[in-house]
């Protein structure tokens, strides 16, 4: 009695089969705010002064109780003055020496405060999950054994995972396994250091490893706390897979760009040396061939006076191709279906390539009209051909393709000084040596060549890409060791009905 009437919690003991009460201790009247006597006359006060809503589940609870069943609930009362309180009812049964059951007791506690601190703290947690859950870097923290404790949803869909499945695993299935013994001593030496926080990738850019296995670029940044004596650490990293692509995408245009105005440069130099150049060729050959016909056909100074003239010739075919290549030369455009220039070419290409390559071609049924100097545009496909003999001194396969092309504003973005649009595409492909990066990279450039001396001046696919632009388009080499090359030469669509002729139609009249 005295410890029953010394303690906070309420301790009763009810006669199971009056329903009397026959104790309650002082505390009754301070948890319940109620008096002593009046429960004593009136048992059943304290079962009503239950919240309504919790009485049916109290009624269960009594029923186990006096079925012997030892009880714990938790359930609200209502103080007379409205105030609302938990409690919290531990009952045992107590049986006679018979093994009757005849009494229950038990120990009620309030424990309001205790449920307004779990409430409050579960309010901090939900607030807490909520804005981490909301943020839209991935955040994932490991205890020391590198275990997973909390991953966010950013998290989740980041290394595509769900976290229920994730927790109480080892941090490193998220890291590419040739970076996970890297990485478990660099968290090791930064728990030693006392830092609170510092970036991750030190030593070099970092990548994440999918649930898939794919690997992708991070950013990040590590922390660590110290929670009962054990440490805890936080990665939060940014999935920057757009922004390395955007940047290597930057790159690329900008080496597009400096190519471009290399080749405008050199372009500008060559059509003025040419210009120069072929003055004085005039003047030679003009000279040597007025020597020539006034020479008499038995003169030793008439064979020097003709290769003179033969070199003053090869030199004006020369001019004649940093003309084509500076986009300065003279040109006639005319409306041509790109087929049938194709169709046109291809017997002077079969003898030119030799027997060990075969030539096939695959033509798109539609007319593809295009606006080019026929002599320009056979000049192309002549000194393709001729690139591809070269690499494929064994034999091969050559294939030369026409279609109808859309190319699109990604298309036109992430290629320098190209416009999107319809295109007629002219694609020459071989089975030959290919080229690495650095040669593709200086394949249009005048005078560049991989063959040796004496194998050609280096300006056939200098004047390729000349003619290509001067007539509007654009082209494209693809190319790897080993695995052929192809060249994609897009050249803008004329409308049929936009067309006054098309040259080399039967219908149209000759000017």
């Amino acid at each position: 009695r005295q410890i029953a009437e010394n303690i906070r919690e309420v301790f009763w003991m009810v006669d199971l089969e009056q329903g009397n009460v026959l104790y309650a201790s002082p505390a009754y009247e301070t948890v319940w705010g109620r008096p002593l006597d009046v429960l004593y006359r009136h048992p059943s006060e304290w079962k009503e002064a239950v919240h309504p809503e919790d009485r049916a589940m109290l009624e269960r609870v009594i029923a186990r109780q006096s079925e012997g069943e030892i009880a714990e609930s938790e359930y609200r009362i209502l103080r007379p003055n409205g105030e609302i309180r938990w409690i919290r009812d531990l009952s045992f049964p107590i049986a006679d020496a018979s093994g009757k059951l005849y009494r229950v007791a038990g120990v009620a506690e309030d424990i309001t405060d205790r449920r307004h601190a779990e409430s409050e703290l579960r309010t901090q947690q939900m607030r807490l999950e909520g804005i981490v859950n909301s943020a839209m870097d991935g955040i994932i923290t490991v205890d020391e054994g590198q275990s997973v404790i909390l991953m966010n949803a950013a998290a989740e869909r980041m290394f595509g995972c769900r976290s229920e499945d994730i927790l109480g695993a080892r941090v490193e299935r998220f890291i590419p396994e040739r970076s996970r013994a890297a990485h478990g001593g660099h968290v090791r030496e930064f728990g030693k250091t006392g830092v609170a926080a510092r970036a991750m990738g030190r030593f070099g850019p970092i990548s994440g490893l999918r649930a898939n296995g794919e690997e992708f670029p991070i950013e990040a940044s590590i922390s660590q706390i110290e929670v009962d004596g054990h440490k805890l650490f936080t990665v939060t990293c940014r999935d920057v897979t757009e922004r390395v692509q955007a940047e290597a995408d930057r790159k690329t245009l900008e080496s597009q760009l400096q190519q471009s105005q290399k080749m405008e440069a050199f372009g500008q130099l060559a059509g003025g040396v040419a210009h120069d150049f072929n003055n004085l060729l005039t003047v030679i050959n003009g000279y040597s061939e007025w020597l020539l016909g006034n020479l008499p056909a038995d003169s030793d100074t008439r064979g020097h006076v003709g290769e003179i003239h033969k070199a003053g010739e090869r030199a004006s075919a020369l001019t004649r191709q940093l003309l084509t290549f500076s986009r300065q030369q003279l040109i006639e455009p005319k409306v041509l279906k790109l087929n049938a220039v194709v169709e046109g070419v291809e017997k002077m290409l079969r003898r030119l390539i030799g027997e060990d390559v075969q030539l096939s071609t695959a033509l798109h049924p539609s007319e593809g009209l295009v606006k080019v100097d026929p002599g320009q545009i056979e000049q192309v496909l002549l000194n393709l051909a001729v690139n591809s003999r070269d690499a494929m001194p064994q034999g091969g396969q050559l294939t030369i393709e026409t279609d109808l092309v859309e190319l699109d504003a990604a298309y036109a973005n992430a290629h320098a000084e190209v416009s999107a649009g319809r295109f007629n595409l002219l694609a020459v492909s071989d089975t030959g040596a290919g080229m690495s990066r650095e040669v593709r990279e200086r394949v249009f450039e005048p005078f560049f060549t991989t063959k040796g001396p004496g194998r050609g001046t280096g300006l056939g696919l200098a004047v390729v890409h000349g003619i290509v632009k001067q007539n509007g388009g654009h082209v494209q080499v693809y190319s790897e060791p080993g695995k052929g090359t192809t060249f994609k030469i897009y050249l803008p669509v004329v409308e049929a009905e936009s067309a006054d002729r098309v040259a080399g139609d039967s219908s149209s009249t000759q000017g």
